[in-house]
């Protein structure tokens, strides 16, 4: 199937590394077996060192919404509480999940792209208990990162659950789920793990665990508690109760390898680096940020003039041969989205859209 060789700056999936593409090129094999086990054992390793967790992993086929919906429909169906903290296009995405599972749902909406208030999160908590709080660690939809630590502190001494949307965060930005105090935590394989889409990724403590078992979720796949019953059944050599797929996993696994290789954290502080260096040039060829403070750094959003972003995204696509994103929600129309993470979290990568952004100005009118 002969397609248009784009090369992706979008925020996911992301471009990913020659070892991955090898991998997957790799002959089939199946979900079982002394051999498949051993794989699967080591890519839960890494996956905890990414969370930076000693708790419980499960990766199974899905996306970052399959791992939303696991994980927060095992925590609240069908009658606990459940407060939803939002600032964009996801934050407002958890509220009509958790909806969809139990009726005791309140949103703190902060306005589009806002900061937390932090003084009035720890006040609502102070009022009413909730079973669990909800929030998006990378508001994707805006590029800014939200303030996950501190909230972590606000519930790690009570009952109260904290589930984390981590799918544009994690393995991009500094989120140690242990030593903060977060729960739970979801992920998917296409972004910050460097990987082709297709695997969610969800992690979970005790404390976790213990709300879980209260909860009887009536369906099946993503019934945690299904998958815990099949695990004994099938043995250590059958680690899940799916085909699983297989070549993906493989292939995620590699590219952990390589992130952590030379420790966590040198691999996140090399995404901050890449970031700071990207927002500088930026602004030198004369755009404006969207965000001064609390920005992600796996994407950049840039401010463009005159309603012209869809243009410019289009500009990218149609003379370059480049995919960009353009902005959700209340954002659509007003700024572009520049991914950088794998392979293209590179200052030479990057220095390309920075020459194509400075041709824009003049054949665009920016």
């Amino acid at each position: 199937m002969k397609t248009t060789d784009y090369k992706l700056f979008i925020p996911g999936p992301i471009e990913v590394g020659d070892d991955v593409l090898q991998e997957l090129a790799e002959p089939m094999m199946p979900h079982f077996g002394q051999e498949w086990a051993d794989i699967y054992t080591e890519t839960i390793a890494l996956t905890k060192e990414i969370f930076q967790t000693q708790g419980e992993v499960y990766v199974f086929p899905g996306t970052g919404s399959a791992a939303l919906d696991m994980g927060i429909g095992n925590l609240v169906y069908d009658n606990k509480s459940v407060l939803v903290l939002s600032n964009g296009f996801f934050g407002a995405r958890l509220t009509e999940i958790a909806k969809g599972f139990t009726p005791h749902v309140k949103t703190i909406e902060f306005g589009f792209a806002n900061t937390f208030d932090l003084k009035l999160i720890k006040r609502t908590l102070e009022e009413k208990h909730f079973d669990v709080v909800l929030a998006v660690h990378v508001e994707t939809s805006i590029g800014v990162r939200n303030p996950i630590e501190e909230i972590a502190e606000l519930t790690r001494a009570t009952d109260t659950v904290f589930f984390v949307d981590g799918v544009s965060s994690v393995g991009v930005e500094k989120l140690l789920m242990d030593d903060w105090g977060v729960d739970v935590c979801v992920t998917a394989s296409q972004k910050g793990l460097e990987s082709p889409p297709g695997l969610a990724l969800l992690a979970f403590n005790a404390k976790a665990w213990a709300l879980m078992e209260t909860v009887n979720r009536p369906d099946w796949y993503l019934n945690l508690k299904i998958w815990k019953k099949y695990e004994p059944y099938w043995g250590p050599l059958h680690p899940q109760l799916i085909t699983h797929a297989v070549p993906i996993v493989r292939a995620m696994t590699v590219a952990l390898k390589r992130m952590l290789s030379e420790g966590y954290l040198a691999h996140i502080d090399k995404y901050v680096e890449v970031t700071e260096y990207f927002r500088q040039r930026v602004t030198e060829i004369g755009y404006e940020l969207f965000s001064s403070k609390d920005y992600a750094h796996g994407l950049t959003a840039i401010s463009i003039p005159f309603g012209k972003s869809i243009e410019l995204v289009d500009y990218f696509k149609k003379e370059h041969q480049i995919l960009i994103g353009g902005g959700l929600g209340p954002a659509k129309g007003k700024v572009i989205r520049v991914g950088h993470m794998g392979p293209v979290a590179d200052p030479k990568q990057l220095d390309q859209i920075i020459d194509i952004l400075k041709q824009a100005k003049k054949d665009l009118s920016l």
